[in-house]
This record gives structure tokens, C-alpha cells and sequence, in this order.
């Protein structure tokens, strides 16, 4: 899958102009950090959990939204 990257309302948002016509049960979007990065976190990721927001739209019109939990690179 081949996504477009863009930002909307202070967030990023990831768009998908085609998808395969078969279900996607997972996804990872792995984006650089640190000095190289596009992005810079306003707040210390390592602390309380963070969430996205996650707004699905199927072929058939159905619809969905997600809070999932977000991974990091933070040990402990």
C-alpha cells in the first residue's frame, strides 16, 4: 500500500488513493526520528501512553474509528 503523508488540524494525516481489493488486517508506519526527522514531539513520549487517531473508510461506505496506542523506542 502507498500512502500520501500530509498535515491537517496540527496532526498528520496518511491518505490511501487505492487499496488492494482484499481485507488489510495490519499496517506499520515507520517514520525517522531524532535529528533527521520531519517531525519533532512537543512532549516527552516515554511518559504517559500516547494514542492515534484513526478514522477508516471502507469500500462498501462503512466506517470506523480507532484510539490505538502507539509504540516507542523508550526502554523501561
Amino acid at each position: 500500500m502507498v500512502g500520501r503523508i500530509d498535515s491537517l488540524n496540527g496532526g498528520i494525516r496518511t491518505s490511501f488513493e487505492t487499496v488492494p481489493d482484499a481485507p488489510v488486517d495490519s499496517f506499520t508506519i515507520t517514520m525517522q526520528g531524532g535529528k533527521k526527522g520531519l517531525l519533532v514531539n512537543s512532549r516527552n513520549l516515554c511518559g504517559a501512553p500516547s494514542f492515534a487517531t484513526v478514522k477508516l473508510a471502507a469500500q462498501n461506505d462503512k466506517a470506523a474509528d480507532q484510539r490505538p496506542r502507539l509504540r516507542n523506542a523508550c526502554r523501561g
